[in-house]
Order: C-alpha cells, then structure tokens, then sequence
C-alpha cells in the first residue's frame, strides 16, 4: 500500500508536487518521480501543525507552473512559462 498526504496540481513542476506522508514509501516516490512529479517529503515537525507563513514561503519555494493569472493571490514566488525556467520576481498574472 502506498500512502501520499496531498497533491498540488500547479506547484513544483508540470505535473505538480506529490507530498509525502509519514507512511509513505520510497518506491511511490520513486515512482512519482519518474512521472514527472516534483516530490516532498515535509518535516511532519513543522508541518503538521499549520503555520500560514511557512506554508506561504514553501510554495514560493517551489514555483508556479499554472496559468500565471490564476495564481493564488498570496504568490510571490517564480512562474514558470511555456516550460523554461522560473522567472522570479514576476509578478503573478504578469506576462
């Protein structure tokens, strides 16, 4: 059995960011990867108990790679276009 605590569709990478649970195991990791999900394994000591800023600041950390004008109004972190890098400091639904 294979255990991930979420899935962010437009966060990390194309296919987005799979989240690792405490249970979760390294071959579903392995796995994700190799589908082309961005993968995280959170510490459960910081975030199991939500903390706004450190949530904000991570997901600014791993960069936007929806749509830029449906990024989540609290975004500052990169948008990633047509593929290419991050570009930081661009401001959501910019471009």
């Amino acid at each position: 059995m294979y255990w991930c605590s979420g899935w962010l569709p437009d966060f990390g990478g194309p296919t987005g960011t799979i989240i690792a649970g405490r249970d979760t195991v390294d071959d579903f990791l392995d796995a994700a990867d190799g589908a082309g999900y961005y993968t995280s394994g959170l510490n459960p000591l910081h975030y199991e108990t939500y903390d706004r800023k450190l949530f904000v600041e991570t997901l600014n950390d791993w960069v936007w790679y929806g749509d830029p004008s449906q990024s989540p109004p609290w975004f500052s972190g990169g948008i990633n276009r047509h593929g290419g890098a991050a570009e930081p400091g661009v401001e959501p639904g910019e471009g």
